[in-house]
């Protein structure tokens, strides 16, 4: 008898459920006003660019009590810190705490919600300089920067292994990924970006690409940036 009793008990709260999933409407937060992000002096001097993502938590009200880091500029790391960088991070994460929004509804009451917003820093143009060259090429490397003469000795320091997605992982997807990177002059990877591969394997790959630390590229006696690829191989 107690069996039986459990057992209606049980039926009922997945009915009741299923029906208030079927009747829950949800809208999402947008803006009232969206705030440009200011250019910071720093970032144009140095021409740095790219898209800025941030996520931001709302609340019922509609204000931004929170704004964190989601992505860029760029393809750039995100454990770089050079003050260009943290400069346009910054500003959008400031554009983001002053953008006013209508909040998120379930069923007609406000909740709070998270929402994602996209920012884009498009440098003015400027004119290349008399004395400037193009990237040369030496051997699957590309220097960036002046031309000159010199061996290139660039040697891979610690290439972390990328952390297999359990997606990818229970779906049995493997394959090579193809990360295009560049490496400052100190040996660490700047910006990296998966050109080719799984699109499931790809963040994986992009995360342990920006981890990877090289030793200084010098040409002439003197440590330059470099442009390559890391290549990686998911076996499932």
């Amino acid at each position: 008898m107690t069996n039986k009793i459990s057992f209606v008990f049980v039926i009922i709260l997945a009915f009741s459920f299923t029906a208030f999933a079927q009747t829950a409407e949800m809208t999402s937060a947008s803006p009232i006003e969206f705030q440009s992000a200011a250019y910071p002096m720093v970032a144009v001097e140095s021409h740095l660019s790219g898209k800025v993502v941030v996520a931001a938590n709302v609340d019922e009200k509609g204000n931004v009590t929170s704004v964190d880091l989601y992505s860029g500029p760029g393809d750039v790391c995100p454990g770089i810190t050079r003050v260009d960088v943290v400069a346009l991070r910054d500003s959008a994460k400031d554009a983001a705490m002053r953008t006013k929004f209508k909040p998120a509804k379930l069923n007609g009451k406000p909740v709070a919600s998270t929402v994602m917003l996209n920012f884009e820093f498009t440098p003015p143009q400027r004119k290349p300089k008399e004395n400037s060259t193009a990237p040369v090429s030496v051997g699957k490397y590309t220097i960036v920067g002046e031309r000159s003469e010199g061996v290139l000795n660039h040697k891979a320091v610690s290439t972390p292994t990328p952390i297999y997605p359990s997606a990818a992982r229970s779906m049995r997807i493997g394959g090579p990924v193809k990360v295009e990177v560049l490496i400052g002059e100190d040996g660490s990877v700047f910006s990296a970006q998966a050109v080719s591969g799984h699109p499931l394997l790809k963040s994986a790959a992009r995360n342990a690409a920006c981890t990877a630390k090289f030793q200084p590229t010098l040409l002439a006696g003197k440590p330059v940036k470099v442009a390559g690829v890391i290549n990686y191989n998911f076996t499932p």
